[in-house]
């Protein structure tokens, strides 16, 4: 069995009309189980970015 890669998670931070980003409600815990159900494991990297889609 090949070990699969460690995934790396990309999210944009700002939401349209909220001042609160996603970075202050995604916790590790709700990352991690995202992962999980995802790809099958909890091990992950996460970047949020600022930029703006034009």
């Amino acid at each position: 069995m090949t070990k699969m890669e460690v995934p790396h998670f990309v999210i944009k931070n700002r939401f349209q009309k909220r001042s609160e980003t996603y970075q202050d409600i995604l916790t590790s815990d709700i990352l991690s189980e995202v992962c999980e159900k995802i790809t099958g494991q909890t091990e992950y990297t996460a970047e949020f970015t600022d930029e703006v889609s034009t």
